[in-house]
C-alpha cells in the first residue's frame, strides 16, 4: 500500500479518537473537527482505505451495506439490528477500538436506528443498583466520534451487559481509545442529497468531511516541503 495513503489513514484514525477543538488535529487545515465525526471519503478508483481499516488491528468495521441489507431488503426486525450494532460497538468500548461504519455507496439510513425509532424492544433492566433500563443503540452514538458514550457513565453501563465484561470486572467503562468514524465512497458532491437530507442517512452538521484523495495530497506537499526545505520544523 502507498505510504502517503498510509500515513494519511494513521491520522485519520488517530484522531477519530479525540474530541477537541485542537488545531493541531485541523488536518492541515482540510477540515474542521470540532467535536464532530469524521465522514471520509474514499475517492481512490478501488477504495484503498477498505483494505487499511479491514487489516487494522485498532479497528472493527461494521458493515453500513449489511445494516441496508438487514432493514430494507432482508427487513429483519429492527431489535435484531440494533443488537448487532450494540455488540460491534461494545467490542469497541471495552477494547479500545476505533468503529469504521463502511457505507461504501450505499445510503443507509441512521437518523432512524436507535432505540427510540423501535417502541417494541424487548425490555431489559440492570440486575444491580439503580436497575435501571438497559439500552440497545443510543441515537448519540455516531456523534463526536462516540465520544459521548466516555463522558457519561450511564452509557457504558446501560449499553454493556454481564456477558460483555472481562471477567473480574465490576464496573462497566469506556476504553479511552474508543471512537466512530464512517467512510464512502459516494462522490462529494452527491452527499448533500444522498447522505445529509435532513430525512435519511446522517443528522445534518454533525459530521467533518474529508476527501482522502486530498489529504493524500496534502501530505505529498508537506512531505516535498520538508525535502526541498520550504518547510521546516
Amino acid at each position: 500500500m502507498d505510504d502517503f495513503l498510509t500515513d494519511t489513514l494513521d491520522l485519520v484514525q488517530s484522531v477519530s479518537t479525540v474530541d477537541c477543538d485542537c488545531s493541531a488535529f485541523y488536518f492541515y487545515e482540510t477540515c474542521e473537527h470540532v467535536h464532530k465525526t469524521i465522514l471520509l471519503v474514499d475517492d481512490t478508483e478501488d477504495e484503498d482505505s477498505a483494505e487499511y481499516f479491514a487489516n487494522s488491528d485498532r479497528v472493527i468495521v461494521l458493515d453500513g451495506v449489511k445494516i441496508y441489507s438487514d432493514r430494507i431488503i432482508k427487513k429483519f426486525p429492527m431489535q435484531r439490528i440494533l443488537e448487532d450494532i450494540r455488540c460491534t460497538l461494545v467490542d469497541a468500548m471495552t477494547h479500545g477500538k476505533v468503529v469504521v461504519v463502511r457505507l461504501q455507496d450505499t445510503a443507509a439510513d441512521f437518523l432512524s436506528l436507535d432505540d427510540a425509532h423501535c417502541p417494541d424492544l424487548d425490555p431489559m433492566f440492570e440486575s444491580y443498583p439503580p436497575y435501571g433500563p438497559l439500552t440497545y443503540t443510543p441515537d448519540l452514538w455516531l456523534l463526536r466520534g462516540g465520544q459521548l458514550l466516555k463522558q457519561d457513565a450511564q452509557w457504558p453501563r446501560r449499553m454493556l451487559r454481564r456477558h460483555d465484561l472481562d471477567r473480574g470486572r465490576v464496573t462497566p467503562v469506556v476504553h479511552p481509545m474508543f471512537g466512530v468514524m464512517f467512510t464512502t465512497t459516494m462522490p462529494l458532491d452527491e452527499l448533500d442529497l444522498r447522505l445529509f437530507d435532513g430525512k435519511t442517512g446522517l443528522p445534518e452538521g454533525q459530521f467533518d468531511i474529508i476527501s482522502l484523495q486530498e489529504m493524500m495530497l496534502e501530505q505529498q506537499q508537506i512531505e516535498s516541503g520538508f525535502e526541498d526545505g520550504s518547510l521546516t520544523l
